[in-house]
């Protein structure tokens, strides 16, 4: 089996960085990761980097590093303390999709990975292949917004609705197989927005408008919209989805932690457009279904 080296280094001051990277790279290393310490506030979605703390810093080489780069690593750098170790090259996308197996999603849907075969007691499916986009159906935000969505379209049907950060498109499939007439997904995700139309071939699920366009583009107002994003973007972008929202349109929101909801929902709803239909948790997430005032 083939195997690589890594040489993890720390703590370093970020001041030394640079300086750190640059001698690894100089002595044959192909590639370098960092665990920088950081902080994220409530609700906040980029994270506040501590520049002036301590952090480490691991370089990977395909054979074993030299006497000659170990020496002056110690001579020049003797503040810094490192440990080389022997790891097993591994085919992680293949171990992934091992592991990646159909599984009940919501409501009858199935979720199938493109390269299994349909359970037979599968009622209703989607084929998925997630490549490098977010949305396999296994998070809970995911499954969260498709719950709600599946409920309400068995009391109303909305005819024209919005997913803002499709990722791989699951509830602009399960809003076009459920009888909306005019689908459109979003996402600032290149990888998303191609990943998304693959599915939709796949799938077999057509009149959907996959694009990279942004939130404060859209124009249109919908019956129902997804917002199924890190809380700190949806406070970020509240405005936007009141505009989008026809009047007694709903919206669901997903991707808010149980320790931030008091918070969120208290801050998104502020301006009164909106009436709280319900809340619902899963694990550590929680989701909200809104009704346009």
């Amino acid at each position: 089996m083939k195997t690589y080296f890594e040489v993890k280094i720390g703590p370093i001051l970020s001041r030394d960085k640079d300086i750190l990277s640059h001698f690894c790279f100089e002595h044959g290393c192909a590639g370098i990761s960092e665990t920088l310490p950081f902080h994220q506030k409530t609700l906040v979605y980029e994270p506040e980097i501590f520049e002036n703390k301590s952090a480490y810093m691991s370089a990977y080489f395909e054979n074993a590093p030299t006497e000659e780069f170990i020496l002056l690593l110690k001579n020049r750098f003797p503040e810094v303390g490192f440990t080389m170790s022997e790891e097993n090259e591994k085919d992680w996308l293949k171990i992934w999709k091992e592991n990646f197996k159909p599984f009940h999603f919501a409501g009858d849907y199935w979720i199938v990975p493109s390269w299994c075969q349909i359970p037979e007691i599968v009622k209703k499916y989607l084929l998925i292949d997630p490549g490098m986009a977010f949305g396999t159906g296994t998070h809970e935000t995911t499954r969260l917004a498709a719950e709600w969505y599946l409920n309400l379209v068995s009391q109303e049907k909305p005819k024209s609705v919005l997913d803002v950060g499709m990722g791989t498109g699951i509830l602009s499939f399960i809003a076009r197989r459920e009888g909306a007439e005019k689908v459109i997904g979003i996402d600032i995700d290149p990888e998303c927005v191609r990943v998304a139309k693959e599915n939709s071939e796949l799938n077999r699920i057509h009149g959907i408008d996959f694009s990279g366009t942004r939130m404060e583009r859209i124009e249109e107002k919908f019956d129902h919209v997804f917002a199924n994003i890190v809380s700190g973007v949806l406070l970020s972008i509240r405005q936007s989805l009141v505009r989008v929202v026809r009047d007694k349109g709903t919206l669901i929101l997903a991707g808010i932690l149980k320790d931030e909801k008091e918070n969120f929902i208290k801050e998104f709803m502020k301006d009164g457009s909106w009436e709280l239909l319900g809340n619902k948790d899963l694990n550590e997430w929680t989701s909200y279904l809104l009704r346009r005032k």
